[in-house]
């Protein structure tokens, strides 16, 4: 089961932002990964929107911060 799957399970206030969250990952971040490995505009994109989604999420996981795209990746 993905993730993606489960969000709305563990949703039990029913946050519309929650919900907006999960369609966002859904639609933004569900790429097959033959496409990532071919096309760098298509990983950077992904990238990007994961980003986005999990600044958007961090409110909603204490103490977890979120790296940005490059982060971590040796010059």
């Amino acid at each position: 089961m993905r993730l993606v799957d489960v969000l709305p399970k563990l949703n039990v206030t029913g946050d519309p932002e929650l919900e907006r969250l999960a369609a966002e990952v859904r639609a933004s971040l569900l790429v097959d990964p033959q496409e990532l490995r071919k096309s760098e505009s298509i990983r950077s994109e992904t990238a990007k929107a994961a980003s986005a989604i999990a600044g958007r999420m961090s409110a909603y996981m204490c103490g977890y911060s979120v790296p940005t795209p490059n982060e971590g990746r040796a010059a």
